[in-house]
């Protein structure tokens, strides 16, 4: 499982650029310097304050256009479903083997270091799955989430460059900078892909007729660890509430599938390894 977080890792880098530059056209920062300081009052002796208007200001007036972000995550979803069901698939192809020695797959095993979700994401954006089409929906549900965000960001940002004395292109050039921070696109890119890389993931293992699941934390945080090897049968909570990665922010942990029955039969185990088409 862990072999397709070199894929992810470079799928979430490659996409946050994407995202950065879609937070960017979402708003038009040079419209909303000059709008603000139409209608604002001096600066005051209390930044605390200013910081507070400037934050409630910007919730009503800056008009956020959702198209760009919601377009990207559409891309996102796709690429990290793809990569979920590839990754879930070869995890039981190895559960099935260490189960049962006799079987063998040659080529079983992912080359995760050269591996990219290729048309297989585009045409599942093209012919969205029933599985899949939650995922669209909620590009535009994450979109109006990362805007709500932003606002904080947009707020304390024009009130703290005017109380610099920065020119309104400064201030501006600060704002578009602010809402589209690297690490703040990099942690949407990891959560979002990991999102849809563990529905995926659960589906595949529906679809295979595995009835339990296992939690694997990378690197795990004080939420994650509580469910660290935590076997649940799928649609079960783990031990800190949540029926799938991520549990928070920039989580990358994963579900593993406990194999049981269907190494049983043989021939079911060959079956399902000689399904596999891996690309």
């Amino acid at each position: 499982m862990w072999g397709a977080h070199k894929a992810d890792g470079r799928l979430a880098a490659k996409n946050s650029v994407k995202i950065r530059g879609a937070i960017r056209q979402s708003i038009d920062v040079r419209d909303v310097v000059e709008e603000y300081l139409r209608t604002q009052p001096a600066v005051s002796d209390n930044i605390t304050q200013d910081r507070a208007r400037a934050r409630a200001w910007a919730m009503l007036n800056v008009q956020v256009n959702l198209d760009p972000v919601t377009a990207v995550l559409r891309k996102v979803y796709a690429d990290g479903y793809v990569l979920g069901e590839a990754s879930a698939q070869e995890s039981i192809a190895k559960a099935i083997r260490k189960r049962d020695k006799s079987l063998t797959k040659a080529d079983a095993t992912i080359d995760w270091s050269t591996w990219t979700p290729g048309n297989k994401a585009a045409a599942l954006l093209l012919r969205p799955r029933g599985a899949f089409k939650e995922f669209l929906q909620n590009a535009g549900i994450v979109s109006k989430a990362i805007a709500k965000a932003g606002y904080d960001r947009i707020g304390n940002t024009l009130a703290d460059s005017i109380a610099a004395g920065d020119s309104p292109a400064k201030t501006a050039k600060a704002l578009a900078d602010r809402i589209s921070d690297p690490a703040r696109a990099l942690t949407i890119a990891i959560t979002e892909q990991n999102r849809a890389m563990s529905a995926a993931s659960l589906f595949t293992y529906e679809e295979a007729e595995i009835e339990q699941v296992e939690w694997a934390a990378l690197e795990p945080c004080d939420i994650c660890e509580v469910n660290e090897g935590q076997v649940v049968n799928l649609g079960q909570p783990f031990n800190s509430g949540d029926y799938q990665p991520p549990a928070h922010p920039n989580c990358r942990c994963a579900l593993l599938p406990v194999v049981l029955g269907v190494v049983d039969d043989p021939s079911l185990g060959q079956d399902y390894l000689d399904s596999l088409a891996y690309d």
